[in-house]
């Protein structure tokens, strides 16, 4: 493994005209953080990848549905998505729980490839 190679990588996409304010910045920093939690359990050691390269979509739909894609052989990428509405980050970002929001939704789909890939579960 690794070391300097996150385990996890998260960005976020717009499926509708709009932005959160501070978007960016909850994305880097929960992705830092959970990195840092899954590194500290190995969590990717026995995984087909390296990282799990996730994008937040948001639209008007809040439907939460996780998508898991192909690993990319070439970076040991595992590709995933999932989708919330526009307004939900907006309430989580009045409610200054941005950060603790996108954390839940990485939750999500890590928990999803844990199931596909038989992995090891980790409580945060």
């Amino acid at each position: 493994m690794d070391e300097t190679k996150p385990m996890i990588l998260i960005g976020g996409s717009g499926l509708v005209k709009g932005k959160v304010k501070n978007f960016g910045l909850a994305l880097r920093n929960a992705s830092m953080k959970i990195d840092s939690q899954l590194k500290s359990i190995g969590w990717s050691d026995e995984a087909p990848f390296q990282t799990l390269s996730l994008i937040i979509r948001y639209s008007h739909e809040d439907s939460r549905r996780v998508h898991l894609g192909r690993i990319n052989k070439k970076y040991g990428e595992l590709e995933a998505s999932i989708e919330t509405s526009i307004e939900a980050l907006r309430i989580a970002k009045e409610q200054e729980q941005l950060e603790i929001f996108v954390e839940e939704l990485a939750h999500q789909v890590i928990a999803q490839v844990n199931q596909k890939y038989s992995l090891a579960t980790y409580g945060i």
